[in-house]
């Protein structure tokens, strides 16, 4: 029979207690509790999903796990005497056996036979491979198998265990980052130009792309660089198995300084991680290493590499907590994971480049719903495979060029992310649920109006619950409101009028910039147009407002694409910006405030589009029309909101700039002022934000198919919503 189902979302997986959906889950499989050498002639107390329990062994060879406190009153087992058939309460003397059976209560009658009665709480246990598994689920007299872990099991190579790791951290903080490549690239970023393999493979400058892979175990992201013949690629794969553990089979190769040449046979070596949660503020790691190369001393030699110590000096004045962390990779993990907050807490930006992460949450959340379910969630073997050997795929090395890498899969998939994007977003929403998706598709000032709405709470003023979300590039925004995730899209307006042209139920319902209020930023040595031939272009997004603002630049200087410039898509706003300080692009088109931070790092301003007098809708809003039709008045309601937004944002500098702050991250009070003079001052459109027909033209124009030539500019556009509030006698009422 199904056990009733109840609503799951990212909230929950932080929570490992008894009775939480994550814990429950967890309770389903087998996990590291410590390894063999841990174990003495004194118990052990540990915790494992928020249970304290005692771990001990007796004499015979048996081990048990149990409830950490006596059932009598409570006395931690902890201090208790091992003897010949089990353990012993050191205050009143009651005896119990690996099972948790009581044998005796001297205290009691020699006749008594109470001590029958009294089962303390045991859970199996198990031994492989130097580590001690447990099981916590139902059914503790028949668990599931435990998995034979190929490390563990095969005899073939040298095991080495290294030291239990302790966490005073969440662990999905930590579990997160092994399906997360990009930061080998970035936080544990070194000099590229060392001759490593490790340093050109993970350059900051040339971040490697990835596909994030579902697999029978769990998933794995798979990275991949050009190899060193026209058929071959350079690949690295790290791997996530259900429940908790990673698998990295590049550390031979990091830590041991290879050139790119000394991948041309693979990796030996298998690092596999066992993460256990001890509750929700702490997790233990339990690491083996199984190399299967012609190398004795392949562990000595990798010892140096495990220290937590981090190269820099402490400097006197530096009190942060895990400071100093740079070159440790260890330390620098423990920076960046235990100063996040808890995933329940965070307020999260997604972007493509997460969807490792996203992949990972969505397993572990289908997993939580499968148990609700009352069925076996995946990676718990059932019992008619019960001797098989798991082994958990990390390849690192040259390989012939995979089938996904030559078609280009990885962008057949965006689709994909994009959805497991939304889905991880949306099952963040509080339990009374954010009726309304709004979405925006830049990290810039232009999105200042929606931004004021929702923090000023004029939204809910309507009775309208709103969630804002943050998708990249208009492209991407689009899809999503065509699959009906997003009610409302604020940014995009080519990806608009585009989609529309090929059937797309989308209309531009309002409109707070009527100019291209971009900069095209470039590298100093950049100073004039015609220096752009022969270089890179970054855009946020092909055929999105960057790149009709690029397209309407080259054509005034003389210039195309293709034969004199090559245009790239970066995916936003901060990746256009790093691509021209880190010198992978020569040029970006940026808007605020990624074109001040530019200014601050002595880019240069090539060319201000804002000032080509091109009447373009930089800003609008748009939804569905179908929606419009089964949701006219919520519609009303929702431009009323944010109608209020645009208005407190041209009248209240000061509430302004603290959410212009809250958003787009920026400190800088002097990059603040320009922000605001740009977006809460020169750029905020008409009195009424009505959608101007000139632009939507302007667009069609641009774009070289039949269906834009016989395309009218009303087609695209519905002012009748904001006349409707406009007739209302509202925009009047509004006072500075």
């Amino acid at each position: 029979m199904k056990r009733k189902k109840s609503k799951v979302t990212l909230s929950d997986l932080a929570r490992v207690g008894p009775g939480t959906p994550a814990g429950e889950w967890f309770r389903r499989y087998w996990l590291a509790v410590a390894t063999v050498a841990d174990l003495h002639d004194i118990p052990l107390g540990v915790k494992v999903l928020g249970e304290e329990l005692v771990l001990f062994r007796d004499p015979k060879g048996q081990i048990g796990l149990l409830g950490l406190h006596c059932p009598h009153r409570g006395t931690s087992l902890e201090f208790g005497d091992i003897e010949e058939t089990g353990i012993r309460c050191p205050y009143h003397g009651w005896l119990f056996n690996v099972s948790g059976q009581c044998l005796e209560q001297p205290a009691e009658a020699k006749e008594s036979t109470v001590h029958r009665k009294v089962k303390h709480l045991s859970y199996p246990v198990r031994e492989q491979g130097g580590f001690i598994f447990a099981y916590l689920g139902p059914d503790g007299d028949a668990p599931p198998p435990l998995p034979r872990y190929f490390p563990l099991v095969d005899d073939k190579g040298l095991r080495s265990l290294e030291g239990t790791r302790h966490y005073d951290y969440n662990w999905f903080n930590f579990i997160e980052n092994g399906a997360d490549p990009v930061h080998f690239s970035i936080l544990h970023r070194s000099d590229p130009n060392d001759g490593t393999w490790r340093s050109w493979f993970f350059n900051f400058k040339d971040i490697p792309p990835f596909d994030a892979v579902e697999t029978g175990y769990g998933m794995k992201v798979v990275s991949r660089k050009a190899g060193p013949t026209p058929e071959t690629e350079y690949v690295d794969e790290k791997s996530f198995a259900l429940p908790s553990i990673l698998q990295i089979g590049d550390t031979e190769f990091t830590h041991f300084k290879s050139e790119p040449a000394a991948l041309k046979d693979g990796s030996h070596n298998e690092h596999f991680m066992f993460l256990t949660p001890n509750d929700d503020e702490h997790f233990t790691l339990f690491t083996v290493n199984y190399y299967t190369g012609p190398d004795p001393k392949f562990f000595e030699k990798l010892a140096p590499s495990r220290e937590l110590a981090a190269k820099e000096e402490k400097k006197p004045y530096d009190d942060r907590p895990y400071a100093p962390f740079r070159g440790s990779v260890r330390r620098e993990d423990i920076a960046c994971q235990a100063t996040q907050t808890v995933i329940d807490t965070r307020k999260e930006q997604l972007a493509t480049s997460d969807r490792g992460v996203i992949l990972l949450r969505k397993l572990i959340l289908d997993g939580i719903r499968t148990v609700q379910e009352g069925r076996l969630p995946k990676g718990v073997l059932p019992r008619e495979r019960a001797g098989e050997v798991v082994k958990i795929d990390s390849f690192t090395g040259v390989r012939a060029k995979s089938h996904s890498a030559k078609s280009g899969a990885g962008g057949k998939m965006l689709g994909f992310f994009l959805a497991l994007i939304l889905t991880t977003l949306f099952s963040t929403a509080s339990a009374s649920g954010a009726s309304i998706q709004v979405a925006y598709s830049a990290i810039s000032g232009a999105m200042a109006p929606l931004w004021v709405a929702q923090d000023a709470e004029y939204f809910r003023r309507e009775a309208l619950e709103t969630q804002l979300l943050y998708i990249g590039g208009g492209s991407l925004l689009i899809q999503s409101m065509l699959g009906g995730d997003v009610q409302f899209a604020f940014g995009p307006s080519v990806p608009v009028v585009n989609a529309s042209l090929r059937g797309a139920d989308l209309v531009l319902i309002a409109n707070t910039g009527n100019a291209m209020v971009f900069s095209i930023m470039s590298r100093p040595d950049i100073k004039n147009p015609p220096d752009l031939k022969g270089k890179k272009v970054g855009v946020t997004r092909l055929g999105g407002s960057t790149d009709l603002a690029l397209e309407f630049a080259l054509e005034r200087w003389g210039l195309q694409r293709g034969r004199d410039v090559t245009v790239l898509q970066t995916g936003g706003m901060p990746e256009s910006q790093a691509g021209v300080s880190s010198g992978a692009l020569d040029a970006a088109v940026l808007s605020s405030p990624s074109n001040f931070r530019a200014k601050k790092l002595c880019l240069f301003e090539l060319a201000d589009v804002g000032q080509l007098g091109i009447v373009f809708p930089n800003t609008p809003l748009s939804t569905r029309k179908s929606y419009i039709r089964s949701n006219r008045e919520k519609v009303v309601k929702f431009l009323r909101g944010f109608s209020q937004g645009l208005h407190r944002l041209r009248n209240d500098k000061e509430f302004s700039m603290k959410v212009l702050a809250k958003y787009t991250r920026v400190r800088d009070a002097e990059i603040l002022g320009e922000l605001y003079q740009v977006y809460g001052v020169r750029h905020t459109g008409d009195a009424i934000p009505f959608v101007r027909s000139e632009g939507v033209e302007r667009i069609l124009k641009s774009i070289e198919s039949k269906e834009a030539r016989e395309a009218k500019p009303g087609d695209f556009i519905d002012n009748s919503l904001l006349k409707e509030v406009e007739q209302s006698g509202f925009f009047g009422k509004l006072r500075p």
